[in-house]
């Protein structure tokens, strides 16, 4: 998509097609918006030199990469709403390459307007291969009773029918080393759908008429795609094929036929075709390191010039067979909305912490369940990242977790493990099953189910934070230099502990640690604060009868539309509140931002 910040390799072999149907569409559409929707210029030398120390040479390389690169995203925001200048046709020319040129590249995935085009190209591919080329016929039967020759004259009608044929085809020509596409869904829980890209390695025809028998042994660019077939097809294989190889059988369909569709015809073919050319058409939302783009067209077909050349990522990376300039169509709907969007841009929906910028103090709270397995996903979010004060429970830490194992960066951690006494920062303990559950000889997991970690940018008050757990409640009492008035209390209650029991640790809490200070409470309750029970109302009677505190997150916190996870406060200042997905956890992060 022309998008790389950095320059691409780009890949020796046709796999570079087959991969495309795999990898997620950058998007040019969400990347370069901004460039004509009058956004905050992106000062890139800047940006890069902030963050980089680059030798004087290769920064200045690296920069007129980069203005490349911006330059090529404009002009594909020109084509795609028609308003290309000619500076742009003449770029899009210079990449033009003719089929006999020497170092035509054969390999490249090849895009073309028509099917004609893409069944000749693949085709042609077929029979360059040096190996062996196999012509595999269907096996067609009449379903049904019908006169002779009424069943002769509707099979040899429908094997001619590309239209009501084009899953399995009549005649399947295959080659060791030409790359594959499935053509139906097999089975969707294994990868095996329809577009799945493999690689041909092996034929094993049993039909001596070259009828569709046997298997064929193919290798998915995806090792995941048919790991099932792989694990039930064991006993098929033998010392001549190796264990990444997958074995694909005919498999039978049943089609109408017929001038009026009354017949039945059920055929047997191997669902594969072809892969080294596609139609601009199906190639949407692939992205290609490279690619050769015949755009040979009679009339004008909208948006076909700019969903081919915004297929790959760079423009080194793209080949023009024809560009005719002449037929670029642009639907007045697309110019149309373009406007409308530089005059209301898309703003954003959610919230990320780490894009609120007036803040004295960032907190957040996460169920993490088992921050000892997610802990390299938690030290990648931004979110977690951007906070002064982040707490976690269900964090399964042991005791003998190292400091330097479960650290988060440029934090100082605090951790209650459970079973155990709190733990300070000590970067001499033992690992332990580097943060990966231990199970013992009865199979069950020997790591801790609970424990708390409070993770913080700013220096504790002295003595703190504390362990405050009282049976199965787990609590942490926080006080940091940064706000040594507004005391912190993290808790978790599991599912099965006694409300009475909560409210009696929360009173005493608020006596000893709180009384007539601000406060704010991060836990996770474990009751749904959204629906009516005999828990919540103690807990709220409490809370905001007794105590005066607010609750002050509203939406779930979890993937079961739940919201157990909550922040009780009694600050009257500004402050932000609220939750952010995570990808990692069944819980949702829960916020709150100091002004």
């Amino acid at each position: 998509m022309w998008d790389k910040l950095a320059p691409q390799t780009e890949s020796e072999n046709a796999e570079d097609l087959a991969n495309s149907s795999k990898q997620p569409d950058k998007g040019i559409e969400n990347y370069d918006i901004g460039l004509d929707l009058g956004l905050p210029p992106f000062n890139a030398e800047d940006e890069i030199s902030k963050q980089y120390d680059m030798p004087d040479k290769e920064f200045r390389q690296h920069m007129r990469r980069l203005n490349k690169e911006q330059i090529e995203k404009k002009l594909l925001n020109r084509v795609r709403e028609g308003k290309q200048t000619t500076e742009d046709i003449d770029v899009l020319k210079g990449q033009g390459i003719a089929v006999d040129s020497e170092d035509y590249p054969w390999d490249a995935p090849h895009l073309f307007t028509t099917n004609e085009r893409v069944d000749s190209y693949n085709c042609t591919i077929i029979h360059r291969s040096p190996n062996l080329v196999y012509s595999i016929k269907a096996k067609d039967k009449f379903v049904g009773s019908a006169p002779p020759s009424m069943k002769t004259k509707i099979l040899e009608t429908f094997k001619n029918s590309k239209n009501q044929t084009k899953q399995l085809s009549t005649i399947l020509e295959v080659s060791v080393g030409v790359h594959y596409e499935i053509t139906v869904n097999l089975d969707t829980s294994d990868g095996l759908i329809n577009g799945a890209s493999c690689k041909m390695v092996k034929v094993e025809l049993t039909d001596a008429s070259f009828f569709a028998s046997g298997k064929l042994w193919v290798q998915f660019n995806d090792p995941e795609i048919g790991k099932q077939l792989r694990k039930d097809s064991r006993r098929f294989y033998k010392s001549c094929h190796k264990k990444e190889w997958t074995p694909l059988e005919p498999i039978g369909k049943t089609f109408c036929a017929g001038t009026k569709g009354q017949a039945q015809i059920q055929r047997y073919q191997f669902p594969l075709r072809a892969a080294h050319a596609k139609t601009i058409h199906r190639c949407q939302g692939d992205t290609m390191q490279r690619a050769v783009v015949d755009l040979t067209t009679q009339r004008k077909v909208d948006h076909i010039h700019y969903v081919a050349i915004s297929r790959v990522q760079t423009l080194n990376g793209l080949h023009i067979a024809n560009l005719q300039e002449d037929k670029i169509g642009i639907d007045k709907s697309v110019r149309k909305e373009m406007e409308r969007l530089r005059e209301n841009p898309v703003q954003p929906s959610l919230q990320f912490l780490y894009k609120i910028e007036q803040s004295d103090m960032k907190l957040c709270f996460l169920n993490a369940s088992s921050m000892s397995r997610h802990i390299d996903d938690i030290r990648s979010d931004n979110s977690v990242l951007a906070t002064n004060i982040a707490c976690f429970s269900e964090t399964r830490f042991h005791k003998k977790d190292s400091f330097n194992e479960t650290s988060l960066p440029s934090f100082q951690q605090y951790r209650q493990d459970e079973n155990s006494s709190d733990v300070t920062n000590n970067t001499n303990r033992l690992p332990f099953q580097n943060n990966k559950q231990k199970e013992n000889s009865s199979g069950k997991a020997t790591r801790p189910v609970h424990g708390l970690a409070v993770y913080s940018k700013e220096d504790f008050v002295k003595e703190y934070p504390l362990k405050k757990t009282y049976k199965t409640i787990e609590v942490a009492v926080v006080k940091t230099e940064l706000l040594p008035n507004v005391v912190i209390l993290v808790v978790y209650k599991p599912p099965k502990t006694d409300v009475k029991d909560l409210c009696h640790v929360l009173l005493s809490l608020y006596h000893q640690y709180v009384k007539d200070s601000e406060a704010i409470i991060l836990w996770d309750f474990n009751v749904d604060w959204q629906k009516q029970s005999a828990q919540k109302e103690e807990l709220r009677n409490l809370m905001v009868g007794g105590l005066k505190y607010r609750q002050v997150i509203t939406g779930p916190t979890n993937d079961n539309n739940s919201t157990i996870d909550l922040i009780f406060t009694n600050i009257d200042q500004d402050f932000k509140c609220g939750t952010m997905e995570t990808y990692y956890s069944d819980y949702k992060i829960i916020w709150i931002s100091l002004n």
